[in-house]
């Protein structure tokens, strides 16, 4: 099962095309991306769009945030009911929404002082401040449209430019470039054909071996690379385990989650554990309790692994967002190689790593 993305033309097809049901005036964004820091890392178009098209009704705004390994990320925005729905599209048959709360930064600097008008892709805008990672930012909105909304932010009016501050590649200001006026149907908006959920597993939107996905979500490496994480680890023994833990050693985290693993897993995983014995190097699995019975667990151990219990903490610190996905750590602690599935290939290239960082 794979997702399948949304290309331009599908894109444009979807929101013109009209049908005999009731038509809505809606308006066509188009913006462009800037990072603070690229310089260093190429990678930031994985990470972050590098471009978006919104299209706004007076209740609801339909936003397509475009990728460079050719993924798309399509949100539905009830602005009535505060709520965002991030669409995934499996097959033609399985289209699934995942429903949360509108997540908004109240935190209002100031707007009084400034009385000047600016103008961003051809409308009259006002500029507001805020707080954002500790970061004063700024969004410019125009009243022209009638409609409030900022993905970051409660201001008032439309964001015709707009930034967050990301931990890598600092200030990341969206800024529109096109508008379009047009007519859709009101289709466009419903969920009809979507199942609609709280939260969403990869087995959901993705096969395991999808390489488009893959290798998009490999480039988290890029948030993490060289970076020392922090962890506090509780193991099934009720051991406890920090980053101060085996100084001497490398760790491998392998996050699995829900996924367990499969007999062949088992043997590519317990190869490299043998294929390194005598390195300095430990060997962690983590998974969620209520997963995992005793027996799988006293199974997992035999072959070197050490079970770990995971928490959302932990999830956050190490950015995973896919089971099973490993990880390496040298001996600061500081993250080596990341990297999702399970396969001899991506295996080797730890244990090839591994030696090397013990011989060193």
């Amino acid at each position: 099962m794979k997702v399948i993305p949304f290309t331009l033309f599908v894109f444009c097809t979807l929101f013109f095309e009209l049908r005999a049901a009731e038509d809505v005036n809606v308006i066509e964004i188009r913006y462009e991306v800037y990072v603070e820091n690229s310089d260093s890392l190429s990678s930031y178009k994985y990470n972050l769009p590098y471009e978006t098209f919104h299209i706004v009704s007076p209740d609801y705004v339909l936003t397509l945030n475009k990728y460079a390994a050719d993924i798309d990320e399509v949100h539905v925005y009830d602005l009535v009911n505060g709520l965002d729905y991030q669409c995934y599209q499996k097959d033609e048959k399985d289209k699934i929404a995942v429903k949360s709360p509108l997540a908004q930064i109240p935190t209002l600097v100031s707007n009084t002082n400034d009385e000047k008008l600016y103008q961003i892709g051809g409308m009259r805008c006002k500029k507001y401040e805020i707080i954002h990672n500790d970061t004063k930012i700024e969004i410019y909105t125009t009243d022209v449209f009638g409609v409030n909304f900022t993905p970051f932010s409660q201001v008032q009016g439309y964001a015709m430019q707009y930034t967050f501050v990301d931990d890598v590649y600092g200030r990341v200001t969206y800024v529109a470039k096109s508008i379009f006026p047009t007519v859709t149907d009101k289709s466009t908006f419903t969920l009809d054909d979507y199942r609609i959920t709280d939260e969403v597993f990869p087995e959901d939107i993705r096969d395991s071996f999808d390489e488009t996905i893959v290798t998009k979500e490999s480039w988290s490496l890029f948030k993490l690379n060289k970076k020392k994480i922090g962890y506090k680890l509780k193991l099934a023994d009720k051991t406890k385990v920090t980053e101060q833990s085996d100084a001497d050693s490398l760790v491998v985290m392998a996050f699995c989650g829900f996924h367990k693993i499969s007999s062949l897993e088992e043997e590519l995983i317990g190869s490299m554990v043998e294929a390194l014995e005598g390195k300095k190097v430990e060997f962690y699995l983590l998974g969620f309790k209520t997963d995992y019975e005793k027996d799988e667990i006293e199974k997992l151990e035999d072959i070197g692994l050490n079970f770990a219990y995971l928490k959302d903490l932990v999830l956050n610190r190490f950015k995973i967002k896919y089971y099973p996905t490993f990880i390496l750590l040298d001996k600061n602690r500081k993250v080596i190689k990341y990297k999702i599935g399970i396969n001899s290939k991506m295996l080797s290239t730890f244990t090839e790593k591994i030696i090397e960082l013990n011989d060193s």
